[in-house]
Parts: C-alpha cells; sequence; structure tokens
C-alpha cells in the first residue's frame, strides 16, 4: 500500500488545509484511529493547534511545535516527511 493511499493521511492533510472539513470532522476523531505513531503524533499536535489557537495550522508551525517537544530525531524527521508528503 502507497503511503499517499492511506486514509490517515489524507485525514492529516485535511486537517491542515481544510476549515470546512475540521468543523465537521474533528468532533468524531479519536486518537485510537491513527495507528502508526507519526501519524498519532501529528494528530494529537494538529488537535491542540486547533484547539488552542482556534484556526488551522501551517505546515510552518507544526514543525516548531514538534520541534518543541521531547522527540527522537528520527521522529521528528518521520513528521515532517509525512507533512510533505
Amino acid at each position: 500500500m502507497q503511503m499517499l493511499s492511506r486514509i490517515e493521511l489524507t485525514i492529516l492533510k485535511n486537517l491542515i488545509y481544510d476549515n470546512a472539513y475540521v468543523k465537521v470532522v474533528l468532533p468524531f476523531l479519536k486518537k485510537e484511529y491513527f495507528s502508526e505513531k507519526t501519524e498519532d503524533i501529528l494528530f494529537t499536535q494538529i488537535t491542540n493547534f486547533i484547539h488552542k489557537y482556534e484556526g488551522l495550522p501551517t505546515y510552518e508551525s507544526l514543525l516548531i511545535e514538534l520541534g518543541n517537544l521531547p522527540f527522537r530525531e528520527e521522529e521528528l524527521s518521520q513528521c515532517a516527511k509525512t507533512l510533505s508528503l
């Protein structure tokens, strides 16, 4: 299965770029839906950002938020790679 075809990645991308999607879908999403570690980290950070700032995060703002957290370098680089797909 290609990475781009995973529904989890599609959801994460829409949480970053589509405000109407966020308003409809976010109340129904659960952390458990994201089984891969990277996707779980990104989902948590995206939802935290949306709740804190009441707006959508940008790619750059997510990288800054991730950089402020105590993750290993490989986890951070994998998150950045996933965001750039």
